[in-house]
């Protein structure tokens, strides 16, 4: 033997996307296979799945084509089509927030890409919504804020909409208080005891009323435009606003009164419970007095005098204090809230029966608030079947004793309210006013329902308030027959909302009478009995607006209407519906007043027909 050749094959270094795999000695005849670890060939790329090949025995890889490293956020592929590829950092402007070999991608307007280039940070003022969404800055501020001061707690804030309104945005209110009309550093917000109407943030219209303010007092208000940018903005100073200085009204002094001296040094505790409902809801209220006559005591054993000045006195507080009427609030339990505090019915005990009062008997009990001493109290009761007027006046002692600070006066702790919704608009009367359900309370409301069903779902009482319902049906008024509606059907409604429980007729009446009208439907025009009509104002010897205005005591009005077009009634009653609030009338009252009149009118010029009853 005088040579001997030795041979072998192999499988040669090979790279795939990113990817190297080393010289590997190929297996003879493919047997004992081994499988080779391939490993990522740019620090800055990583796999996600296994990389591996086989080595086969004529020096062939078998290796997966879709097998590949993946750039890291951050970075994007370079040259992957060529033998060297490589994972090159984004440029400056663009970025990758993705584990993949896809390009980097500009950055929106307005925005700047970060250090690691994986995202796009927006300039300052600027936001995005989403990830993708270029950067805007948030809307502009509302336009020519206006207040109307109403009462001596309340103002009416409005505004004009944004430039940037599309009809998306909304808008919100803030309250702060203010040292004068100049001090523009107004930061105090003004509490928790202050009201919006209709709320405070997401307002959809252009305008919202605030209700428990001080009385001569100066507030600055916020109006800002809110779009779903401002959830990325935390700061409401840096929200686009426009701002408002008012000064609100001032109360009522307290006349002078025949001063007597303290009693006897003691604490005596008081609770009063309210059992009425109050525009659809039922009301339990518990109203807390303690006469706490040892404190504020001088040495003698008397209170320091008032002083009296031009025949009237400020009660003593904090600092000056002064007297709300109650009744200047359109909603009695409006009044109630703004002076009484909120207490847990759980804290409140009642023991025995100790006396009574103009309103109901009162009881002994006790007064637990956590982590406070428990305290003796009264609790006064409203009589059972009390007329609105006592469970108004009632409300109104409430109302006038939260004003009241002095250690010689009794003094209101708070009050506990317990409420139950109910349907007004589908409620007899005798439901409403004394919680007494029956079958005749359900053929009312039998009533209601059938005629939203020939009114086609319309709302009853369309957009009436719940007192102007209770007050209206309490003094004969209503339904009218829907369009279209027959003369029999509306009888049949008609019958169930007479207000005497006894004579509203029994289901078993209404299914029969109903099954007659089925069997004959021409006497689905033929009413059983005449409705009465209740007598109503004349006004076809009105023909001017002013006129028809000053009728109503709304003459206040007049230019309003006159500077929206409209010259005569018959401008007025060709419309569907007056828009009162873009004309500018505010109070909710007096637009009620407008709108109700207002449908007598086109009722009465276009003979049409009216069904109090």
């Amino acid at each position: 033997m005088q040579k001997v050749v030795i041979s072998y094959r192999f499988c040669s270094e090979r790279g795939s996307t990113l990817v190297r795999f080393p010289r590997t000695v190929a297996p003879a005849n493919d047997s004992g296979l081994i499988e080779q670890a391939g490993e990522c060939t740019d620090k800055n790329s990583v796999n996600k799945v296994k990389l591996s090949g086989v080595c086969l025995s004529n020096g062939e890889w078998n290796i997966s084509n879709d097998l590949k490293c993946l750039c890291k956020a951050g970075y994007e592929l370079i040259n992957g089509s060529v033998a060297s590829p490589e994972c090159k950092e984004c440029p400056s402007g663009s970025y990758k927030h993705t584990i993949d070999n896809t390009k980097c991608i500009q950055c929106p307007s307005n925005s700047a890409s970060n250090a690691e280039r994986t995202d796009c940070t927006c300039d300052r003022g600027f936001y995005k919504s989403t990830h993708l969404a270029d950067c805007k800055a948030l809307p502009q501020a509302p336009l020519n804020a206006n207040t109307t001061v109403v009462k001596a707690t309340y103002v009416i804030i409005s505004w004009h909409r944004s430039p940037d309104d599309n009809g998306k945005l909304k808008y919100a209110v803030d309250c702060f208080r203010c040292k004068s009309r100049k001090d523009k550093s107004c930061k105090e917000s003004c509490g928790r005891q202050v009201r919006y109407s209709p709320r405070k943030d997401n307002i959809t219209g252009v305008n919202v009323t605030v209700s428990g303010l001080s009385s001569s007092s100066f507030f600055l208000f916020r109006v800002y435009s809110v779009s779903e940018l401002n959830q990325q903005e935390k700061d409401r100073d840096n929200w686009k606003y426009v701002e408002v200085i008012v000064e609100t009204k001032e109360g009522i002094m307290v006349p002078p009164t025949e001063g007597g001296k303290g009693g006897p040094n003691k604490t005596v505790t008081m609770v009063l419970y309210i059992a009425a409902p109050i525009v659809g809801v039922l009301i339990l209220l518990a109203i807390v007095f303690a006469i706490c006559v040892c404190r504020g005591r001088n040495k003698k054993g008397y209170s320091t005098p008032v002083e009296l000045k031009d025949g009237r006195v400020i009660l003593p507080s904090d600092g000056p204090r002064l007297y709300i009427d109650p009744s200047n609030y359109e909603d009695p339990e409006e009044a109630l809230k703004s002076f009484a505090k909120e207490l847990e019915k759980k804290w409140i005990s009642l023991d025995k029966i100790i006396g009574g009062g103009e309103f109901g008997d009162v009881y002994q009990g006790t007064l637990s608030r956590p982590e406070e001493e428990t305290i003796l109290i009264a609790v006064k009761t409203l009589k059972a079947g009390a007329s609105r007027k006592n469970r108004q006046d009632f409300i109104f002692e409430a109302s006038i004793m939260g004003q009241f600070c002095d250690p010689n006066v009794v003094f209101l702790e708070g009050v506990v309210t317990k409420r139950r919704k109910i349907p007004v608009r589908w409620t007899a009367l005798e439901a409403i006013e004394y919680r007494k359900f029956t079958t005749a309370s359900d053929v009312w409301s039998y009533g209601v329902l059938l005629w939203e069903i020939m009114s086609y779902a319309e709302r009853p009482y369309w957009d009436w308030g719940n007192y102007e319902v209770m007050n209206r049906v309490r003094d004969g008024y209503r339904l009218p027959p829907p369009l279209g509606c027959p003369k029999a059907i509306h009888q049949i409604m008609l019958n169930c909302w007479n207000s005497d429980r006894n004579k509203r007729p029994k289901f078993a009446e209404i299914v029969k009478k109903m099954d007659l009208l089925i069997r004959s439907p021409d006497k689905l025009n033929e009413a059983s009995t005449a409705v009465a009509k209740s007598p109503k104002m004349e006004y076809t010897d009105l023909t001017t607006v002013h006129d028809w205005l000053e009728s109503i005591k709304m003459g206040q009005y007049s230019d309003m209407f006159r500077k929206a077009g409209f010259a005569n009634l018959k401008q007025v009653t060709g419309q569907d519906e007056l828009d009162l609030n873009e004309m500018g009338i505010k109070l909710i009252g007096h637009k009620n007043k407008i709108r109700k009149s207002f449908r007598e009118v086109k009722k009465t010029l276009t003979k049409d027909a009216f069904f109090p009853v």
